[in-house]
């Protein structure tokens, strides 16, 4: 909480969600594709929602890159919904 008694500009409160949204998500994908015995490789797909924050390139395309996921990968960002 005591985060939030200092006063932020946008962009340093979207970076702030950036590496939170990022860690988080990588985190809870990883775990999510061990449980399975699945690899970033074995995806074909990859969507992600978010309620708020913005970040360019998108939570999608980071959370692949950090994954190591394929190339090809189809991906799909659906920003600010809720």
């Amino acid at each position: 909480p005591s985060f939030y008694d200092v006063p932020r500009t946008l962009s340093e409160t979207n970076a702030r969600w950036r590496e939170g949204a990022l860690t988080l998500g990588a985190d809870a994908l990883a775990r999510a594709l061990a449980a399975t015995e699945m690899t970033p490789a074995d995806l074909d797909h990859l969507a992600v929602t978010t309620v708020t924050g913005y970040c360019t390139p998108g939570l999608d395309l980071l959370l692949a890159n950090r994954l190591g996921m394929r190339k090809d990968l189809a991906r799909a960002h659906f920003n600010n919904v809720g």
